[in-house]
């Protein structure tokens, strides 16, 4: 009998804080599934987790400022019947600048990002972990 390894998912893992929780998860012996707009450096990470750490890594180029990328992802997880363990809620964007001058549409990208995409991953992965305990 084969023991799963526990997977973890990482937004905005393609730099930063991102890149660096997805090294140290591997580092724990974690399986990935990395999301991030920048597909080529998504997929580099993957294969040089994967490499170093003998760890399976998915990348998943994905923008979570579209409405739909939560449902989207959360179903492409569930057909390839990839659980997740830990979902670490990285992505963001902060803008610089004074509020009543920044475009509504970066505003509203920005809370599509920061709050809803959050809001809604952190929803749809709940009752499968709670299900597993």
């Amino acid at each position: 009998m084969s023991v799963r390894s526990e997977t973890a998912l990482v937004t905005g893992a393609s730099s930063g804080i991102g890149r660096e929780l997805a090294r140290v998860f591997a580092e724990s012996d974690f399986d990935l599934v990395l999301v991030a707009r920048s597909e080529g450096k998504l997929h580099d990470l993957a294969s040089a987790l994967e490499n170093d750490h003998e760890i399976r890594a998915m990348a998943l180029p994905m923008d979570l400022c579209d409405a739909k990328a939560p449902a989207d992802l959360f179903e492409a997880l569930a057909d390839e019947g990839i659980e997740i363990d830990v979902l670490v809620n990285n992505a963001g964007v902060v803008h610089k600048g004074l509020f009543h001058e920044t475009p509504l549409e970066s505003n509203m990208s920005t809370l599509q990002l920061n709050i809803v995409a959050l809001t809604a991953l952190t929803r749809l992965f709940m009752d499968p972990m709670i299900e597993r305990g």
